[in-house]
């Protein structure tokens, strides 16, 4: 007799490599069905990519991408959503199984899926790795995160396992904590006795058994739930508890499992409608939008708004739920919409549901009534943070609510056990999720805190950009600078924001805007905006060096957007107010920047303010000031097309910079040099150059550094008579810098001219046409590695 496994509409018999999808035959490759073989036998995890190619290709050695085409040919035939690919990880079968499934009595004490269970393989296949070593699991998680749903899935399908079932304890309507175990013994089927404890009865009940028993919601119960499940651990030596909490039950041998928001798109990323799908937060949105309205489908025109959609809910399950309810009535282009009025949007009709869960507004109420007062007023404060925050700046923000022997620093640590707030360990931030944040907003107007809390804000993130002074922006902590920059920039927003109405704004205002030209900024024409409304700012009129230091910023700024008589107008105003007050860095500066901007007006009175700037440097700075000050007088000189003049201030600039500027701006000295190098045909002394750069790029100016590695290595490559990959890396460079709006300067578009030149002439018409466009089309990654690996082939 041949077996047969049934998963729903799908059948597969192992023995005879037959699969039938309702009712007829699909036909498969012998290696296709070797994969589903393996996924079947595995059903219960997550199976490696190195599994995979070992059950399906054994002994042989063959190409990743062999595997995906299996993949994608088992999708097909079996439904899209058949196989879940896990990021970094492997794939897992998401097909549900009848034969295989827990019997009726092992499942006996949990009530029926309403709904199915989307996106949560990989946390299944986690917690139940966790079960088979932990007699205590605790789901810990903000409201809406799903945590009771994927706690029965988890019984479900453990439920086998245990000799006497799985069983379910709903706490949520209980209030009296004294309730607890007795409300528990009624789930188990404990008989009463009168005069004897419910937890005694338990306790006798469970002792010969091994049943998994849930415990569900239990976090306004948190002291009565610690108490009963530490003593059923203690009678049974076989009992295994799943609890759900917004925290820990804080008992000995607890596993904690934070429950995370489901994986959402990225916003710097679109992607095609069916790419969507290996979201998390889209394949339940999809799913349950499907339920509300069967003619619901994702398409290519409301791919956007549904991806919208499911980053500003945070991916949080049940936004996700009371979103796609709404698709019944309302186009999900107008849902996304109206997100920024979530808590009046995302509201339920279902009568049954919780009320907690009917609302997402409810279900952070219950959240907030369980915090004591200092916690409320600390969630409160920290919603004045935008896009994170550090223990620094929590400790300023909440500075005043310490009560009795509670800091801010315990405080925080309640709010991230009770899942309000989460920590990110690996840059030692944290962040409220943006619905919670919202949230919190709403509380903190309604508290009358609003000012207050951004007086605070304003105060901790100006006195951060005044610390950051001009020597350490561009020295060698500036990587350091460069990444807290990345991470508090909608601070730093937010706090621009707060000081356009604040007493003392335009001071902070005119401090953050003083740091904008030594950090790494895309978006050059938002930030010359901001830059501009703080010099604007009624209180930042007087001459200052603040605003002399503002004025600097703005010139380099406008000198980047193209905006040259602005930006000259900027740099001589910053100029006349640091003569004027003595201030000796924003006259270096603003010299400098006069140089820069003048040689795109004027390229011959270039050299007169790049010799005032490098001769003001030599009298009174030290390295770092002069390897800037020649870096501005060898870019006048190549500017005219004197490399042989430029070439020395460069090497300058190398020498003084490599113990007092940042590796970033040592990199670009290098790429000077190798410019000249070029100019001169000195190919050899190039690659040197450029091999000593490539190790230099950082994080904050990964597109900038690639392109100029992309765009050296094609430069060098057409000087050496390389013309295809001249041809490719050179086209690869001007689209790139295109589609970031980074023109070349003209000392640059000089030799690479030539290069073009160069390239064109090492290869027929229709060849460099042909090789000039797939360059074009090749995205900055695979550029960069194609020019490293043509830069590896050439001999030391």
């Amino acid at each position: 007799m041949t077996t047969v496994l049934r998963f729903g509409r799908v059948e597969i018999a192992p023995a005879v490599r037959r699969v039938r999808v309702d009712g007829r035959e699909v036909p498969l490759g012998g290696r296709a069905f070797d994969v589903l073989a393996a996924l079947v036998e595995r059903r219960d995890r997550i199976v490696t990519k190195d599994e995979l190619l070992a059950a399906a290709w054994p002994d042989v050695i063959v190409e990743d991408n062999n595997l995906q085409v299996q993949i994608s040919a088992l999708r097909r035939a079996l439904g899209h959503d058949a196989i879940a690919t896990i990021a970094g990880r492997g794939y897992l079968l998401r097909l549900e199984p009848d034969r295989t499934a827990p019997s009726a009595d092992a499942a006996v004490g949990l009530p029926a899926p309403v709904t199915s269970l989307v996106g949560r393989e990989a946390e299944l296949a986690e917690l139940a790795g966790m079960l088979e070593h932990r007699r205590l699991v605790t789901l810990v998680g903000v409201g809406g995160i799903g945590k009771t749903s994927l706690a029965l899935a988890l019984a479900r399908s453990a439920a086998g396992r245990y000799r006497d079932g799985a069983w379910f304890a709903d706490l949520s309507q209980l209030a009296d904590p004294q309730l607890v175990p007795a409300s528990v013994a009624s789930v188990l089927g404990v008989e009463d006795v009168p005069g004897t404890p419910p937890l005694e009865l338990i306790r006798h009940h469970v002792a010969p058994r091994q049943p998994l028993l849930v415990l569900d919601n239990c976090e306004h119960l948190l002291r009565a739930c610690g108490e009963l499940a530490h003593a059923l651990l203690q009678a049974a030596p076989e009992i295994v508890l799943v609890a759900t909490s917004r925290e820990p039950l804080h008992i000995a041998g607890e596993a904690t499992f934070h429950v995370p928001t489901l994986r959402t798109p990225d916003a710097r990323q679109p992607m095609a409608a069916e790419a969507l799908r290996e979201f998390a937060a889209v394949r339940v949105f999809l799913d349950r939008a499907v339920a509300a309205h069967a003619g619901f489908a994702l398409a290519p025109d409301n791919a956007d708004a549904v991806a919208q959609i499911c980053r500003d809910v945070d991916g949080i399950p049940l936004a996700l739920e009371l979103a796609a309810a709404r698709v019944r009535t309302v186009p999900v282009s107008a849902i996304a919409q109206r997100l920024a009025d979530r808590f009046r949007v995302l509201k339920s009709s279902d009568p049954t549901a919780l009320p907690r869960h009917q609302t997402l507004r409810a279900t952070l109420d219950w959240s907030y009534e369980l915090l004591s007062r200092p916690e409320q007023t600390l969630l409160r404060r920290l919603s004045a943070c935008a896009g994170g925050f550090t223990l620094d700046a929590a400790e300023a923000i909440g500075e005043g609510i310490d009560e009795g022997e509670e800091d801010v620093l315990d405080l925080l640590g309640h709010l991230v056990d009770k899942s309000l707030v989460v920590i990110d360990a690996r840059s030692e931030r944290y962040r409220l999720l943006e619905t919670v944040r919202q949230y919190a907003l709403e509380r903190l107007a309604q508290a009358g805190e609003e000012s207050a809390a951004r007086a605070s804000h304003l105060r901790y993130f100006a006195q951060l950009a005044r610390s950051a002074t001009d020597d350490e922006l561009s020295g060698l902590r500036q990587p350091e600078w460069q990444l807290r920059f990345e991470h508090e920039r909608d601070n730093f927003l937010a706090m621009h924001a707060h000081g356009r109405d604040a007493e003392d704004g335009a001071a902070a205002c005119l401090a953050l805007a003083g740091m904008f030209r030594w950090l790494p900024l895309t978006q050059h024409a938002h930030w010359h905006a901001v830059c501009e409304e703080a010099l604007a700012h009624p209180g930042a009129q007087e001459a200052t060096p603040a605003r002399s230091r503002a004025l600097v910023a703005a010139c380099f700024l406008s000198n980047v957007i193209g905006r040259f008589d602005e930006a000259r107008r900027f740099a001589e105003e910053a100029l006349a107010i640091a003569e004027r007050t003595g201030d000796v860095r924003s006259r270096f500066d603003a010299h400098r920047e006069l140089g820069n901007v003048l040689l795109a007006l004027r390229p011959p009175d270039a050299l007169a303010h790049a010799r005032a700037a490098y001769a003001f440097a030599r009298a009174n700075g030290g390295d770092q000031w002069i390897a800037h000050g020649a870096t501005t007088m060898g870019e006048a000189y190549a500017a005219q097309g004197r490399y042989d003049l430029a070439e020395p201030y460069y090497a300058e600039s190398l020498e003084r910079g490599r113990g007092s500027i940042g590796p970033g701006d040592v990199a670009v000295a290098l790429f000077n040099l190798v410019l000249c190098a070029a100019a001169r045909g000195a190919v050899g002394k190039g690659v040197a150059h450029l091999r000593e750069a490539i190790p230099l790029g950082d994080a904050a100016r990964a597109t900038r550094h690639a392109i100029a590695v992309v765009h050296s290595c094609g430069m060098l490559a057409a000087l050496r008579g390389d013309g295809v990959p001249a041809a490719r890396l050179l086209g690869a460079s001007a689209a790139v810098s295109e589609r970031h709006a980074l023109p070349l300067e003209a000392s640059v578009a000089t030799v690479t001219d030539i290069a073009v030149e160069r390239a064109r002439a090492l290869l027929d018409p229709a060849a460099f046409g042909a090789t000039w466009a797939a360059g074009r089309a090749l995205e900055i990654d695979a550029a960069f590695a194609e020019a490293c690996a043509w830069l590896d082939g050439i001999p030391a």
